[in-house]
């Protein structure tokens, strides 16, 4: 480890149409004009911040806008509660400044992902229903693994420093400026959840953004 250094929509029912189904129409509607007007629906989401939410509907899609830069080494994080079958059930679309899928984080697969942009300028990220039919709670965060991250604080030799995370995707950045050849002990505790097992991990990047080292609740 080494450093020195005005959009009007309208929506109307058929003679006949059931009142059900056109309270249906009227959502896929909204839902459509926000996502073809980028930035129109979006909230912003700024390096280090972690966001929370809720899917009132099966087919509401949140939208969050992320300006990033090419080359920027980020994590992305996304937790939701379970269903009724135990089943996490909000996923995450990233789409890229034009419009395309770039990533996705989803039920099935790792709650966060480490990304690259390889184009500079706005990304979306939708948080929906996989199938567009179930709902519940959420968080989001995103943070960068260079620089010592967004948000963080300075971590010297000798220190211990203490804190709490308030949200699951919460991650906190710690920078700490090391030379080649150094001989370091990084140790960590927390405390444990309500099965008796400890839940919080460290992980120690590379001042090129590289995962490095890892101390996780599995392990010394």
């Amino acid at each position: 480890m080494k450093t020195t250094t005005q959009l009007n929509a309208t929506a109307h029912s058929n003679p006949g149409q059931p009142i059900g189904r056109l309270l249906k129409t009227i959502i896929l509607l909204v839902g459509a004009v926000c996502l073809a007007r980028v930035g129109l629906c979006q909230t912003p989401i700024a390096c280090g911040q972690t966001v929370t939410g809720k899917t009132m509907t099966g087919s509401q899609m949140d939208q969050y806008s992320y300006a990033a830069s090419a080359g920027q080494l980020l994590i992305v994080a996304l937790n939701s509660g379970d269903d009724c079958c135990g089943n996490r059930f909000i996923q995450a679309d990233i789409y890229d400044p034009n419009g395309q899928l770039w990533k996705s984080i989803t039920p099935g697969g790792p709650p966060s992902i480490s990304v690259s942009p390889t184009l500079t300028g706005t990304y979306s990220i939708l948080v929906h229903s996989p199938a567009y039919n179930d709902l519940g709670s959420y968080s989001l965060s995103v943070q960068r693994v260079t620089a010592g991250g967004c948000g963080g604080m300075s971590l010297a030799c000798g220190q211990t420093v203490s804190g709490r995370t308030t949200d699951p995707t919460q991650m906190k950045p710690y920078a700490l400026v090391a030379s080649a050849g150094e001989l370091l002990i990084v140790a960590l505790n927390s405390g444990d959840d309500c099965c008796g097992n400890r839940f919080i991990q460290a992980d120690i990047y590379d001042p090129n953004g590289q995962l490095w080292k890892s101390i996780t609740p599995g392990g010394p």
